[in-house]
């Protein structure tokens, strides 16, 4: 086949390598990365320094691994900002962060994990207040969870086979425990998270549906323990589920 002159097939091999990074759910080194793209060992780490220079990569110095930094995230914002759905996310997530006092975020799938990708301040004092660009994986946090549950049966038994983190002692990463979580999650509609990402730090999310129906973001709520109790964390479940219904309503969506 005639190669197009018009093409580089440089950056072609930078964007896989790029895309490679962001499909790890850990940090990842050039060797790893190479082989998984059939790629040149000393060719990858090149593309992945120059990456990092630019500020889209994050290298660990003590173990050459890298991983994405929160400047990729404005690659796509002025797509984020401009488009009709994220506008009505954040009209949502505003709708939600003045009826509860609270910080609200929104986070989407990403491989295994979730991405933070929008938030709405609230007005407490003490809050937990996570950056645009945090990634958490889905066993470990209330959103994630939230998620998780109403995917394919396939996505979720693979998940199961991954070598699960227990940030703390209440992290639900057992498989036989961690389905029947998501059980509950589905009946229920909303996924908690006691202690289970950190100690002291409490979660409530609800799934957001797309246009489609399916499931690939939802928006939660974060806060010391001392003050989301379980009581308060139903009472903010019920008010992102009863906006989530409108956000539904709007977008002619329906779970």
């Amino acid at each position: 086949m005639k190669r197009d002159s018009n093409k580089s097939s440089t950056v072609l091999k930078a964007f896989h390598v790029l895309e490679a990074v962001s499909a790890q759910r850990t940090p990842a080194s050039a060797a790893e990365l190479a082989r998984e793209l059939g790629m040149d060992r000393v060719t990858v780490y090149r593309m992945l320094r120059t990456i990092a220079d630019a500020g889209y990569l994050v290298m660990d110095p003590a173990t050459k691994r890298f991983s994405l930094s929160g400047r990729i995230l404005t690659l796509a914002a002025p797509l984020l900002e401009s488009d009709d759905h994220g506008r009505q996310v954040d009209a949502l997530l505003e709708r939600v962060a003045q009826r509860t006092g609270e910080t609200c975020h929104y986070s989407e799938l990403s491989g295994s994990e979730t991405l933070l990708t929008r938030r709405a301040k609230g007005q407490q004092l003490v809050a937990v207040d996570f950056q645009i660009g945090k990634r958490c994986e889905l066993h470990a946090t209330s959103v994630g969870k939230a998620i998780l549950a109403f995917q394919e049966a396939d996505f979720i038994e693979d998940y199961m086979k991954l070598d699960l983190v227990s940030y703390t002692p209440h992290t639900i990463a057992a498989p036989e425990g961690l389905r029947k979580e998501l059980q509950t999650v589905r009946e229920k509609q909303i996924g908690f998270d006691y202690e289970e990402l950190s100690e002291g730090m409490n979660c409530v999310a609800v799934p957001v549906p797309s246009m489609m129906g399916k499931v690939e973001a939802g928006i939660s709520i974060s806060g010391p323990a001392f003050r989301l109790t379980k009581r308060r964390l139903q009472e903010l479940a019920d008010i992102m589920l009863s906006e989530v219904e409108v956000f539904k309503r709007n977008r002619g969506a329906d779970l």
